[in-house]
């Protein structure tokens, strides 16, 4: 595959060392900027081309990948939709300002897309040899504290996220942290235990958040034996083997294609964000957080969306109406200016009612799209087999 990337994001250096190392893929254009355009100035390929846009980047010839490593979540999800548009495979380095907006956001690109969205967060950095034992006990991790981490949340997403798709518990989360007399934590104790998102027995592990040695590295025990592992993280380059430069590209071309497991990594990416969100709830009201799953499809989110819109309507109904009558006793004002008043009331309540119908006709249309697609294909393959008389 050809690969091409826009971006600020250093993260995305490992990848794209990866993709350069490979024999079997290439990186196109890219439109770099920021700390990753200072750190990939002496390691991109000198036949690299430099465009002056990221729209330029997605509709370069040949392009099947676009790398999206925006720091602002806003311009992420709008150069990841336009890449998926343009029928590219998308690959996103988690922006800064991550929430579970922006997963959102996502599914609702993924569901509407015939191409693979993945987001690289920890799991895909991790080897595949290491299996989980029920039977773990006392497992710890190290990490950097957070007054000496520059990017401590995304430390910790990534960390989380890691630990999940190994198989650590993550139902519930319970944070204990110390402070110097300031607002941050100099360290930080983070126990995720309770499950897995299925509801299925998993071990839990403490991560211990104060810069102890050695760090990035799963210790613990089964049945009296100690195990000792290693973590590999983006942002830390110390965590970081030189086997996985020839792992991740090939991990991530393999997934792509396959949109079933691009929606089943998205769920799992929401599922961290959850994760997340609750290790912030545990540090300000210090107590367990238990994390309930929520997946995520297209019909869902249209529904939330519209449950909040319908509560905001009924609202205007109700209120609209003692308006109405209010005015209408104490002014006397116009027929004419009563059923324009009339009309602005009810108007909200048959607006919403016919937006209920956008979901179902979207999904007929995008059906129909691809029914006539496969209809063009197919009589484009007759046409070539078919015998030329000469």
């Amino acid at each position: 595959m050809r690969f091409s990337l826009t971006g600020d994001q250093t993260d995305a250096a490992l990848l794209v060392q990866s993709i350069v190392r490979s024999a079997d893929h290439s990186l196109g254009d890219v439109h770099l900027y920021g700390p990753l355009a200072a750190h990939l100035q002496t390691k991109l390929p000198v036949d690299i081309r430099h465009a002056a846009s990221p729209e330029e980047v997605f509709v370069a010839a040949a392009t099947d990948v676009v790398i999206v490593a925006h720091s602002q979540s806003d311009e992420s999800i709008r150069l990841a939709r336009h890449a998926s548009q343009a029928e590219c495979h998308v690959v996103i380095i988690p922006p800064k300002d991550l929430s579970t907006a922006y997963s959102y956001e996502l599914h609702l690109i993924l569901d509407e897309s015939n191409c693979g969205i993945i987001v690289l967060t920890g799991s895909w950095y991790q080897s595949d040899d290491f299996r989980i034992d029920v039977r773990f006990t006392d497992v710890q991790l190290n990490l950097p504290s957070p007054g000496d981490d520059s990017d401590a949340s995304g430390t910790l997403m990534h960390v989380t996220d890691a630990c999940s798709a190994i198989g650590f518990a993550n139902s519930q989360v319970t944070v204990l942290g110390t402070n110097d007399g300031g607002a941050r934590a100099s360290s930080r104790k983070i126990v995720l235990a309770g499950s897995a998102a299925d509801g299925t027995p998993r071990p839990a592990v403490t991560l211990n958040c104060s810069g102890a040695d050695p760090m990035f590295r799963l210790k613990g025990y089964v049945e009296g034996r100690s195990i000792d592992w290693s973590v590999m993280l983006p942002g830390h380059p110390d965590s970081i083997t030189d086997d996985l430069y020839s792992l991740l590209c090939e991990r991530v071309v393999k997934h792509l294609p396959d949109v079933a497991a691009c929606q089943m990594a998205m769920e799992d990416f929401s599922r961290t964000l959850q994760v997340v969100s609750a290790i912030e709830r545990s540090v300000l009201r210090r107590r367990t957080i238990d994390v309930y799953v929520d997946e995520l499809t297209e019909r869902s989110v249209f529904k939330t969306q519209m449950t909040a819109i319908g509560c905001g309507v009924l609202t205007w109904l109700m209120t609209g109406m003692i308006g109405y009558l209010l005015l209408g006793q104490l002014f006397k004002p116009p027929n004419v200016v009563m059923q324009f008043m009339r009309v602005l009331w009810v108007a909200p309540v048959v607006i919403f009612l016919l937006a209920q119908f956008l979901l179902p006709i979207a999904r007929r249309r995008r059906q129909d799209e691809a029914a006539s697609d496969d209809e063009q294909k197919t009589v484009h393959n007759e046409t070539d087999s078919a015998p030329h008389s000469v």
